[in-house]
């Protein structure tokens, strides 16, 4: 595949478009080895590459990642990459990669976590969610609480209070959020005394748990690298304990789909509303449905099948469509027969990244309460269930690999067998209680 070479300046930099299936490496035109790395998740990040020593074909090429764009401008990437490349030019065998690795016992969680992102994510195929999960943790909690500190220095004692500190600042969030709601609708800058103490009651006593719980998996990965590395000799997030959590089994009544479904009718954008209705009808997730392209669909035979990097599971995943999933698509295709992505973004050249606002809106019209857009797959789930479709059949639909995972809706069958056998049983009585027709005898005679 050739290289893409273009001039790595601002401008340039700014109009960049990420790959849904893999990272792509952009080169300056005008500085051999400096490049620019575009993440699926639309991360970049400037590196060098280079062979040390006296290189050639022999030598093993290198890279070192440079720093992120945004944190760096084109220029100080490009200086930072000058700067390298002269080093390996000036000193025979210099191998500036290798030098970084052995100083990096000293490296802060800042650096390990840009390690994790930069370097080790890309390196082994994260999925994107993955990534932006592991960013939103190290940007809204992980920087600010332990970012600065050395991480050989890192000790369970710190990860307990940052474990309670995402609790804490979870559950003042939402406090404050509902704060505002519930002025804004009184039209009123301030709320008494009372009303307050309502509101913060109202907040569950587990809020916040999930997120804290997250972070602490977060930080654990990134310790358990530094582990891997020798930068430290121990993960000391092994020693915290996580929050016990509250499973979700949220699933929408008969009424909420039928209020779901009329919210979908009613939204501006109607592309946007089928995604929400895929979700709905193919039980797919969310990135599933997002990151999907038109060449993973068969229309006329009815098949969706998901490729393996944008399964949950990693593996190829075939799904038969029928009925108004498959109506959906075909709608799609015949308004859209040149795009690539089912849902681009403004550029159209890259998938749509979320639905957060349109889903605020369709929850807000629908007045549904408590649910993520995830929960659209447990009604399936639900709904399959409660026409008689086995657990077997629900978990190839759902894309599951373990019965285990599909054994989480087993309760809802039997609920569904019992109401079932109810209702046969009711008929059985029904049937009995019924007053007799009254026999005639048939005349024999003639």
């Amino acid at each position: 595949m050739a290289k893409k070479v273009i001039r790595l300046n601002k401008r340039n930099i700014d109009e960049l478009e990420p790959d849904s299936f893999k990272r792509v490496v952009y080169w300056d035109d005008q500085l051999k080895g400096f490049g620019v790395r575009v993440e699926k998740t639309g991360r970049k990040s400037f590196i060098v590459r280079y062979r040390p020593g006296a290189g050639g074909r022999a030598a093993p090429q290198r890279e070192i990642v440079l720093g992120q764009y945004g944190t760096l401008s084109a220029d100080q990437g490009k200086l930072a990459a000058k700067k390298i490349l002269a080093e390996v030019t000036a000193r025979t065998g210099a191998d500036p990669a290798v030098e970084r690795r052995k100083a990096r016992r000293a490296e802060t969680v800042n650096q390990l976590f840009e390690y994790y992102l930069d370097v080790y994510a890309p390196s082994v195929g994260l999925r994107a969610s993955t990534i932006e999960g592991a960013e939103v943790a190290f940007r809204l909690y992980v920087k600010q609480h332990i970012g600065s500190m050395k991480v050989a220095d890192v000790a369970p004692s710190d990860l307990r209070r940052l474990h309670a500190a995402v609790l804490v600042e979870v559950r003042e969030k939402l406090v404050q959020r509902k704060l505002k709601r519930a002025r804004k609708l009184k039209k009123a800058e301030k709320l008494g005394a009372e009303e307050q103490r309502d509101i913060e009651a109202s907040v569950p006593k587990n809020a916040g748990r999930y997120q804290a719980n997250r972070v602490l998996a977060v930080v654990s990965k990134a310790m358990s690298l530094a582990l891997e590395n020798g930068w430290r000799t121990d993960n000391p997030a092994s020693a915290v304990k996580s929050l016990p959590e509250d499973k979700r089994e949220r699933y929408l009544s008969d009424d909420e789909i039928r209020r779901f479904l009329v919210a979908c009718d009613a939204y501006e954008d109607q592309l946007v509303a089928n995604a929400f209705r895929l979700l709905l009808f193919t039980g797919a997730r969310l990135r599933e449905v997002l990151e999907a392209t038109w060449d993973q669909f068969d229309l006329e035979a009815g098949v969706w099948t998901k490729p393996s990097s944008h399964t949950k599971q990693k593996k190829t995943h075939r799904l038969e469509l029928e009925g108004v999933s498959l109506e959906v698509l075909k709608d799609m295709r015949a308004k859209s027969p040149f795009l690539r992505h089912l849902f681009p973004g403004a550029s159209l050249t890259a998938p749509r990244r979320d639905l957060k606002r349109p889903w605020e809106w369709i929850k807000k019209y629908a007045k549904l309460e408590g649910v993520r857009i995830h929960d659209l797959r447990h009604t399936l789930a639900s709904v399959m269930i409660s026409t008689g479709t086995p657990l077997a059949v629900i978990g190839k639909a759902l894309g599951h690999t373990q019965p285990a995972t599909t054994a989480r809706y087993a309760h809802i069958a039997e609920k569904a067998q019992r109401e079932a056998t109810k209702a046969a049983s009711e008929k059985f009585v029904a049937l009995v209680s019924q007053p007799q027709a009254e026999v005639v005898p048939l005349n024999s005679e003639r």
